[in-house]
């Protein structure tokens, strides 16, 4: 028998569970009236007792309404009870399927949990606003059990690490991860893996850090490798990183020179920098995309399909492509029938070129209707009573501002690396940031020649002035040459003690410079450039955090690069340019935002009739989106006012927009017709607030709006 007292009042209805630590649970008797009751009691017997050894031996043997049973402990089946309501709420049976059996509770399970079970079975049938009700209900039972916090409190705990590492080799190298030998392009890539490995023994152990590990909560990884395995390789803050990354971790050595102590400390300061001009830069991009994009929205009717006879042609590269076309309708070719894409169910479809509908090319949005839901796809039903525009323009740009405002992602640095065309590895190392001859190997016979921007004598006596080259060339003793290079052709600067080695050997004529066809160049002599430490060195690129940003500006925004794109090619490089930037959301996001750069091809007041086969079109830049939009409001709102409000044309401009006050579809449901009453007077209090008095007529049949034929305004009506 347990010791543990039943208490009817705080444990019903859990009698057998209190008073013999086993109870038989039928889930066909837990319904929406009672769930609660049974939630609140797992509680309360936790509150009583949780310490307690009885308790924590509670089993509870559930018998699902599909016929499956399975056994579980009083904390497991107080997490299926929280994620049960959601079938308690729809009065669906609860079957074995809905188990809740998590390996680690972390969001990505609950979310996948709540989308396979509830979402994606009951989209379009249950209201949005009723199915996040709902979820909202479940998570708010997770603060009911706020009160067993303290019990999952832990310490940091130095010593667990020293018995890992003592039984582990792999952790022990880890901890003392070597960089020197490693470029530097790949250190922090080899940080990361070593880290990866270190957290693969942690997880398996009873470390102090493993359920924050598992969970992926509390401790980041880069941040953790910093203090575990090594500082690494850190940015500048100008495009670049600084070329001595630090070889310790904060836990084995720390800093210990200078340079160190500088790199780091400077980082914080950069970070600052960064955050003030980055955020004024995605925060001008988000004021634009979602002026542009706020008068989007979704065909009310859910039954209705547009007859577009265009088509989206993308090609699913991966996976990632495949899940961002997620609940996508598509075609196998532009004359097919439609099917809905289901990522988790269509992975035959990675490698394939599709036909999507798309919110680009929807007949109904370009007819002022909305998207219809075919083009826009089954999330249609999450966001029918949400501003598509806005939701798409705010769901990209609120990523870019996040991400440059985060401290954490701005002492990151990830270093671009060079590829260099193959003869390089044949003689050169790259050591950091500087290109050098391989040490020991016999250079006997080979030459190094400079060529680029000599054209003449004189530029050849000037060698040392010229700041870079971004190529040269090296012969071999049987008198073929190989050209060196990266692929970018980055900027190769000249060395100093190259610079002094021409200049030393220019003026005692052992320097060989040749003429031919008025060609200059200087050819060095490699088994004696072979004494000197370096050649070469180069600007180490660092991919910055808005390096993506900027991509996507130029793409939208610029007339050139616009210019080199159809519908299909830009949304292509719209989607991987967010990709490369590890950005993943639904396509259909990215769609919204370019369907509102689309034009006529023959009228840039109009939108293309997209029920014609291979329907001409125009795409214009954002920034002429907003300056020859098609409401007057949204002109006004744009950088280019002036140009709007001098624009002879805007008479002729007649769509209307959420913003606009004069071009309203229906003014009537916001305006009264009630007049200002006569003996209204401007109070003292509201003049000194600056409150704007009310228009009132002297004439009461003149009426604002309205157009009045052959009659002229008296000359004393008053508008104040």
């Amino acid at each position: 028998m347990s010791s543990f007292t039943y208490k009817p009042n705080n444990h019903y209805p859990y009698k057998d569970l209190c008073e013999t630590l086993r109870q038989d649970i039928y889930t066909k008797d837990i319904n929406r009236s009672n769930i609660n009751q049974h939630f609140n009691s797992i509680i309360n017997i936790l509150k009583d007792g949780i310490e307690k050894d009885d308790v924590k031996k509670m089993m509870l043997h559930i018998y699902f309404a599909d016929g499956e049973d399975v056994e579980l402990s009083i904390f497991d089946y107080l997490f299926n009870l929280m994620f049960w309501q959601l079938n308690t709420e729809i009065d669906a049976p609860i079957n074995s399927v809905h188990l809740v059996f998590f390996e680690a509770i972390t969001k990505k399970e609950i979310k996948n949990y709540i989308d396979n079970i509830f979402i994606d079975k009951y989209r379009g049938k249950i209201p949005f606003l009723d199915t996040n009700v709902m979820i909202d209900n479940i998570f708010g039972k997770f603060r009911d059990i706020k009160v067993f916090q303290p019990y999952l409190a832990n310490t940091l705990n130095v010593e667990d690490m020293i018995d890992l590492m003592n039984e582990h080799q792999e952790v022990y190298d880890a901890l003392h991860f070597d960089i020197s030998q490693i470029p530097l392009e790949d250190v922090k890539d080899a940080g990361m893996k070593m880290t990866d490995t270190l957290n693969s023994y942690i997880k398996k152990s009873d470390h102090c850090l493993r359920d924050s590990i598992i969970t992926g909560e509390c401790v980041n990884p880069r941040q953790f490798k910093e203090v575990a395995v090594n500082v690494g390789s850190k940015p500048d803050g100008q495009g670049s990183v600084f070329p001595h990354p630090i070889k310790n971790s904060f836990m084995n050595g720390g800093l210990q020179t200078p340079e160190e102590m500088t790199v780091e400390s400077s980082v914080g300061r950069i970070a600052q920098i960064l955050q003030k001009n980055n955020v004024g830069n995605s925060g001008a991009l988000a004021r634009q995309l979602e002026l542009n994009n706020q008068d989007s929205f979704l065909n009310p009717d859910p039954n209705y399909t547009c007859d577009t006879q265009n088509f989206e042609e993308v090609y699913i590269e991966n996976m990632t492509m495949l899940n961002m076309y997620n609940l996508r309708y598509y075609r196998f070719n532009p004359k097919g029938i439609d099917y809905l894409l289901m990522s988790k169910r269509d992975v035959d479809l990675v490698g394939k070129t599709l036909y999507f509908r798309s919110p680009m090319t929807c007949a109904s949005a370009a007819r002022g209707h909305g998207i219809c839901r075919k083009c826009y796809g089954e999330l249609y039903f999450t966001n029918l009573d949400i501003n598509v525009g806005q939701i798409a323009a705010e769901g990209l740009s609120s990523i870019y501002t996040q991400i440059l405002l985060s401290a954490k992602h701005l002492l990151e640095s990830l270093v671009i690396k060079m590829v260099w065309t193959p003869a390089f590895n044949d003689f050169f190392v790259a050591t950091f940031n500087t290109i050098g001859l391989i040490e020991g190997k016999n250079f006997k016979g080979c030459k190094l020649i400079i060529d680029e921007e000599i054209k003449s004598e004189e530029e050849l006596d000037d060698i040392e002035y010229n700041n870079y080259i971004n190529s040269f060339k090296v012969r071999y003793p049987d008198g073929t040459e190989a050209d060196i290079h990266t692929q970018e052709s980055d900027n190769l600067y000249l060395e100093a003690d190259l610079l002094e080695y021409i200049n030393r050997n220019k003026t005692k004529g052992n320097l060989v410079t040749t003429s031919d066809d008025d060609e200059y160049y200087i050819e060095l002599d490699m088994s004696k450039l072979a004494e000197l430490p370096s050649l070469f060195r180069v600007e180490i690129k660092n991919n910055e955090l808005s390096a993506t940003m900027d991509h996507i500006k130029k793409l939208i925004d610029n007339k050139s690069v616009i210019s080199e794109h159809d519908r299909n090619t830009i949304l292509r490089e719209f989607i991987t340019t967010n990709i490369k930037g590890n950005i993943k959301l639904n396509a259909v996001h990215f769609e919204v935002l370019l369907m509102n750069q689309i034009r006529a091809a023959d009228d840039i007041m109009e939108l293309p009739d997209w029920t014609i086969p291979n329907a001409p079109y125009q795409i214009l830049t954002l920034t002429k989106s907003l300056s020859d939009n098609r409401s007057i409001g949204v002109r006004l709102q744009s950088s280019k006012v002036q140009k709007a409000l001098l624009n002879p044309l805007n008479d002729f401009i007649h769509h209307p927009s959420i913003s606009d006050l004069y071009y309203q579809v229906t003014p009537q449901e916001y305006l009264s017709d009630d007049f200002v009453s006569d003996d209204y007077r401007v109070e003292e209090d509201d003049i000194s607030e600056n409150v704007i008095e009310p228009i009132s007529f002297d004439n009461p049949k003149i009426r604002v709006g309205h157009r009045i034929k052959k009659k002229k305004i008296p000359k004393n009506t008053r508008f104040s």
